[in-house]
């Protein structure tokens, strides 16, 4: 059996100084087991937009997508259903899935009708609380799947507030996933949200696929073996560290902690963090010591330890440039996310710099010339459906997990149907080449 945790260093030393490596932590979620004919019983909320810009084929799809997910729960499961516009209502509160009941819910979204603004965050907000009422002995896989259209025009719209409060949530075990759907929605809010409450981020060009996306993010639910998993990781006082990407983390002291959400049987995650020599720290032996915990499929604590040294010395070698290469992947999405904000405003020239300025001031990462395939990109007008791709790709690098590549195959495979852009289809398939590798690598 593969051991839960594992940690890998790209150095064979951390030269005492100005010296840098990459700490590579490999979390593994336990197997299915083949003759396990239940799962985890399902918490969801589903979070519709039904404003105006919803109407017609977009709504209708989404409701079908809706009562699609209803249909496939089970009396255990709890589902909650809430609509929002210009302001948000609870269609129906978290409900266990009863015959009844789901007959019941469908009936109530087959009324939907589509009008008014986009209270995004009171729908978000509502969902939570819905899941948050739940019955359910505290065993469940807690999820809000919100799906939009447009731009958050009513109520909380800023990124940096509305994070909090999906970090928030997620602490208290109930992640987000979100569905961006068409050109007009805000895919910085929505991959932030995502990344926030350690849920996956989607961009749904047509509204016909709906369906199959969400029940994709069904589909991945249903393989869990782990919840509210939760990595920790020690590492020495005298060093500085950081989280490569910017993944969602908390800090105390020398003390690292990364929330990893739901884990899929036999699912692997994992983070790297950079970390830089000081003038103290001393020579000698040191210790990087991480810990995973997580409730399992039968609602027992989960735990994992490992501890791993960390040698202080004068010189040291490369010993996995795979590491270095992928933290510099990362760190490139991370960029990317950042240089897309300005582009979107029209500011091509701040967009080059900003990569440009990484270039000289992450020379480990540049050596491998990552950055420099970005610039000509961002040099020029990109359209609204690869700016969507691009930045959900950056939260998908830096957020990922081997799940993530049914999703790009899918998204491939609807590409194709449907006759898309030679570029587009370009696109996803360096999106697949570039997941295929990370994840073989690990």
């Amino acid at each position: 059996m593969t051991h839960p945790l594992s940690v890998n260093l790209s150095r064979d030393a951390l030269q005492r100084g100005d010296g840098e490596l990459i700490v590579a932590i490999q979390a593994t979620a336990p197997q299915r087991h083949a003759n396990t004919v239940t799962r985890m019983p399902f918490n969801i909320a589903i979070a519709l937009d039904v404003s105006s810009s919803m109407k017609g084929v977009k709504l209708h799809h989404a409701k079908v997508a809706a009562q699609r997910i209803v249909s496939r729960l089970e009396p255990q499961d709890h589902c909650a259903v809430v609509t929002f516009a210009s302001d948000s209502t609870v269609l129906m509160p978290s409900t266990a899935m009863t015959e009844s009941a789901r007959e019941l819910l469908i009936a109530e979204l087959e009324k939907t009708i589509a009008d008014g603004n986009t209270a995004l965050y009171a729908g978000w907000r509502d969902a939570v609380a819905c899941v948050e009422q739940a019955d359910h002995d505290g065993l469940a896989i807690q999820r809000v799947f919100l799906l939009t259209d447009g731009e958050a025009n009513v109520g909380v719209n800023n990124p940096g507030l509305v994070a909090r409060a999906v970090t928030a949530a997620q602490q208290r075990g109930i992640s987000t996933s979100t569905f961006g759907l068409g050109d007009d929605y805000n895919e910085r809010l929505l991959g932030i949200m995502a990344s926030a409450g350690e849920g996956n981020t989607y961009f749904i060009e047509d509204a016909d696929d709906i369906d199959a996306f969400f029940g994709q993010e069904l589909d991945h639910l249903s393989t869990t073996t782990l919840r509210n998993a939760e990595l920790t990781v020690n590492v020495p006082a005298d060093a500085q560290c950081t989280v490569v990407g910017d993944r969602n983390h908390t800090r105390n002291a020398n003390t690292l902690t990364i929330p990893m959400g739901a884990m899929m049987s036999g699912e692997s995650r994992q983070v790297l963090l950079h970390l830089v020599a000081t003038e103290s720290l001393a020579l000698g032996t040191y210790h990087i010591d991480a810990a995973l915990s997580a409730i399992d499929a039968n609602a027992l604590q989960f735990d994992a330890t490992v501890s791993v040294p960390l040698l202080v010395s004068a010189q040291a070698d490369v010993i996995a440039e795979e590491l270095e290469r992928s933290a510099a992947l990362l760190d490139k999405a991370a960029v990317v996310a950042q240089a897309l904000a300005y582009h979107k405003k029209g500011d091509y020239a701040g967009a080059v710099a900003l990569i440009t300025a990484r270039i000289h001031s992450h020379p480990m990462y540049a050596r491998f010339g990552v950055y420099e395939e970005e610039l000509e990109r961002f040099k020029q007008r990109i359209d609204g459906a690869s700016m969507k791709r691009m930045r959900m790709h950056s939260n998908d690098m830096v957020n990922s997990s081997p799940a993530t590549l049914d999703k790009y195959r899918m998204m491939l495979e609807l590409l194709h149907k449907k006759n898309g852009r030679p570029e587009d289809i370009a696109l996803i398939e360096e999106q697949i080449r570039t997941l295929e590798a990370k994840f073989a690598a690990e």
